[in-house]
């Protein structure tokens, strides 16, 4: 398992500690002030553009992307003095380096980054981003949800084999039954299903996403000609069939990180054929993306009004209490129904595209 300082034990214990001693506040934002800042004009605002209503108007990343209590894990079953602010102190410290980060970024020319270490910590920051969405929370509700509603050893038991897969324990149909129960008997975070939301998003990001997008990932950088967007899902996912829930097994990951700069992620085996420079085209596609994976809202610099002009679906749920099956009961809402399948930008990137 790839360890890295900020998943580790010692710093969670830390942040635990620094928010028993208070000083953090109510606001919690899910996609971060310090990376929103990067699309701020002179006055500090970012155009924000309201995704079904194209509705845009300007206003400073502290106003942007956040809700009162997002982090909080409270419950009543929780002992009185569990401190429980200290995912939001977490990140909070985590963004503190992560500044630092981005400056190596951008300090380094277009194509393919080799730095292991700066691998390593954006890893840490991406993962981060894609698992503190309010989509990521309503999965992860949704999960929980299903699970009591299916019956939570039913549904691990089928799931077994592939969990077993991603924490990199070793499964044998022998060793099932026994697997299975160790599985049960792991204490849970709460009854509550918002504090075990919680807890799940944060084992999927210390033991799956940081180790997948460190290790499982190739990082380019791209430089692009007119100004790119972001959004409130800044980590995009292509490749995969629209109409279904974006999934690791999809071969690129879009994370823009400035206007005029964006990070791919790339599945093992793809090497991206230069140039690593999007023209105009190409960044109109990659902002019909940007635009089209946002929950609410897209991002950008104040004196553009680009994501005014781009049209989406708009989303469409279904009942997940009605589901028939556990898949069909945590599938996320979609802006596409099946067999919407567009080419996707940067069609070049795939074959016979």
């Amino acid at each position: 398992m790839i360890q890295h300082r900020w998943t580790s034990d010692q710093e969670i214990e830390e942040s635990k500690r620094q928010a028993k001693q208070g000083s953090v506040g109510k606001r919690h934002h899910h996609v971060p002030q310090m990376y929103l800042r990067r699309w701020a004009g002179a006055d500090g605002k970012v155009r924000l553009t309201q995704t079904d209503t194209g509705a845009s108007y300007l206003q400073p990343p502290k106003e942007i992307a956040n809700r009162d209590n997002f982090y909080k894990i409270a419950a009543a079953d929780l002992e009185a003095e569990f401190p429980g602010l200290w995912l939001e102190k977490h990140m909070a410290r985590i963004e503190g380096d992560a500044a630092s980060w981005l400056q190596a970024l951008d300090d380094l020319p277009d194509g393919r980054i080799y730095d292991g270490d700066l691998i390593a910590n954006m890893a840490v920051f991406v993962a981060l981003q894609d698992q503190r969405t309010v989509r990521a929370r309503e999965r992860e509700l949704r999960i929980e949800d299903a699970l009591n509603r299916f019956g939570r050893a039913k549904v691990a038991s089928l799931m077994l084999p592939f969990t077993c897969q991603l924490y990199g324990i070793p499964y044998t149909p022998q060793r099932h039954d026994e697997l299975l129960q160790q599985m049960l008997d792991k204490p849970e975070a709460s009854v509550e299903r918002k504090p075990r939301a919680i807890e799940s998003a944060i084992g999927v990001w210390r033991n799956q996403a940081v180790p997948r997008f460190t290790a499982a990932r190739t990082w380019w950088l791209l430089s692009s000609s007119s100004p790119l967007l972001t959004c409130d899902e800044p980590v995009v996912y292509l490749g995969g069939h629209r109409w279904q829930t974006p999934s690791w097994a999809w071969p690129y990951l879009l994370y823009p990180i400035a206007p005029q700069r964006i990070l791919v992620l790339a599945a093992p085996g793809i090497r991206l054929p230069p140039p690593y420079q999007l023209d105009d085209v190409e960044a109109a596609q990659v902002n019909f993306e940007v635009v089209a994976a946002s929950h609410e809202f897209s991002y950008e610099l104040p004196d553009t009004e680009i994501a005014k002009s781009i049209s989406v679906p708009p989303m469409v749920d279904t009942d997940p209490a009605t589901a028939s099956t556990f898949m069909d009961a945590v599938r996320l809402p979609s802006r596409w129904r099946e067999g919407d399948d567009q080419p996707w930008a940067l069609r070049h990137w795939y074959s016979g595209g």
